[in-house]
């Protein structure tokens, strides 16, 4: 009975203490009194906060960011992006109305970003864990999403930067000439370059936003840098594939058989200079674009935190 009440006025006397743990450290405390004895087991675990969106977010986090996400993405790219398409098919002028067709993407952030966020926070839901592997599948999951989703937009879009018509007469000519479902021409190679990309994307965030190097030897320009490094590899991962779907998309091949044969009909190193035209431009938009919407994710989250939970 003495040993009773010592032990009842130990724990009385520490639940008293009024001790700060840091938000980001989850501490599992167990105490076991069966059979007679006492056994305390505790284990400190740190986890880092996820840089886009927790397990335990709210979906609705989710359609937010993706819809700043993509906004900022469009506005800043896009004039590279055009740039870009002109270079993968060979298009001139390349400079001149660089924002032309800029309503087609800008209008498919609501119904492309949000999915690809939304799908990114609900699997991460469903796994339970922020962890690395758990990233990768829900990187995955969320690309397909936005294949589905961007694979009409940017049929439209493209053909819109190549040939310089008005968008609703390409969305026109794309029907009639090919009907509903040729606005899903080149899903194949759109599938195969975003489920990679998002995946590198959601890991390469992940991961450098959350490293104590970075934020040691960067400070508050972590997300910038973070934004940089992510868009060169994301990009990376990207292009060759892309290059293929606008080149199917605004071409007449009846397969991607005879894309490819096309493309590399003078040799390897010929293959791959198409494969990676317009790399240069890609390159310098990819950390401009990612480091800004890394920034603006940045300086949102505490309203976000703060307003949606």
């Amino acid at each position: 009975m003495e040993e009773q009440s010592n032990l009842t006025d130990l724990l009385e006397n520490l639940s008293r203490l009024q001790v700060r743990v840091p938000e980001k450290c989850k501490v599992r405390v167990k105490i076991d009194f069966s059979k007679g004895s006492r056994q305390f087991s505790a284990g400190a675990e740190t986890a880092e906060s996820a840089f886009l969106v927790n397990s335990d977010d709210s979906l609705c986090k989710s359609v937010v960011l993706g819809s700043i996400v993509g906004a900022s993405t469009i506005a800043v790219g896009y004039p590279f992006d055009t740039l870009k398409v002109r270079l993968q098919t060979g298009t001139k002028p390349l400079f001149g109305n660089l924002y032309r067709g800029f309503m087609s993407p800008m209008c498919a952030v609501i119904p492309s970003y949000v999915p690809l966020f939304l799908s990114y926070g609900a699997a991460l839901k469903v796994l339970g864990s922020d962890d690395p592997i758990s990233i990768v599948v829900a990187g995955g999951v969320s690309g397909i999403c936005y294949s589905f989703v961007m694979c009409p937009f940017e049929m439209v879009k493209c053909n819109t930067q190549r040939f310089g018509q008005p968008l609703k007469d390409v969305f026109r000519q794309v029907v009639a000439q090919r009907g509903a479902a040729g606005l899903y021409r080149g899903l194949g190679a759109c599938l195969h370059r975003d489920i990679g990309q998002t995946i590198a994307y959601c890991t390469s965030a992940e991961y450098f936003t959350r490293s104590t190097w970075m934020q040691n030897h960067f400070g508050s320009a972590t997300a910038f840098v973070s934004g940089m490094l992510t868009g060169l590899i994301h990009c990376n991962v990207e292009l060759p594939f892309d290059t293929v779907k606008t080149r199917f998309q605004t071409g007449q091949y009846i397969n991607y058989r005879q894309l490819l044969g096309e493309m590399f009909s003078g040799g390897v190193a010929s293959g791959l200079r198409n494969i990676y035209r317009g790399y240069g431009v890609w390159m310098v938009r990819a950390p401009i674009v990612h480091g800004t919407s890394f920034a603006i994710v940045e300086c949102i989250h505490p309203f976000l935190n703060k307003w949606i939970k």
